[in-house]
């Protein structure tokens, strides 16, 4: 495998940490290579679209107009390099835990329910998330009470094998002893993404092993 992947994660990680502004609407992103720099390019979803619904809802019946209306991202240019993934932005809520406990479990409970924003322990993040055409899942997260920390970033493997680069995604991979396998609707969505627009068959994602955060 080659280290391109690490080019990716990094460019997700900058993109958040740049960010000055929070309380932005969701954005999806083509992710594209060039001479191995990673690069990302925003689509023209329209503002009011992200007010229908929830985003990964949104996201979603984004794929679905992909499939049913033929809708295609607009055409990229060779300045933009080889479309090789594609990644999506938000901001929500997220409750440190430690998998296997009862904390844990309460906090992915009110996450199902979309009530974590009542969690008396909930911080906010900025968060994104990407699928390459190799099906690596990557993430980045940032924390708005410590905007200046680097963000966390974690690469997902399709065998199961997890890199973490940050102390709070580091000690959670230490603790969990298992495969890291993320899931839910938002990396759901971006496999489909990725299979109507490069051919790649998504991957069989199992219930996240990790949990989520709540979109806000």
């Amino acid at each position: 495998m080659s280290r391109q992947h690490y080019a990716i994660s990094r460019a997700l990680a900058r993109t958040i940490e740049q960010r000055r502004e929070w309380d932005e609407p969701p954005e999806v992103y083509r992710l594209h290579v060039k001479q191995g720099r990673a690069l990302l390019r925003p689509l023209p979803v329209p503002l009011v679209v992200w007010d229908a619904a929830r985003p990964p809802e949104v996201l979603g019946q984004l794929c679905e107009a992909m499939v049913h209306t033929g809708f295609k991202p607009p055409p990229w240019t060779e300045a933009d390099g080889e479309l090789y993934g594609v990644a999506f932005r938000h901001e929500g809520w997220w409750v440190e835990t430690k998998p296997g406990t009862m904390a844990h479990q309460t906090a992915r409970q009110m996450g199902a329910q979309h009530q974590l924003y009542r969690h008396p322990a909930r911080v906010e993040i900025r968060m994104m998330y990407a699928v390459d055409r190799e099906q690596i899942t990557y993430s980045a997260t940032q924390y708005r009470a410590d905007p200046q920390t680097p963000a966390e970033q974690l690469i997902a493997y399709p065998d199961g094998r997890g890199e973490g680069f940050g102390p709070k995604v580091e000690e959670l991979l230490a603790s969990m002893g298992a495969e890291v396998h993320p899931a839910g609707a938002i990396v759901e969505a971006l496999d489909r993404m990725v299979e109507l627009l490069l051919g790649v068959k998504p991957l069989e994602r199992p219930s996240s092993v990790m949990g989520g955060p709540e979109w806000s």
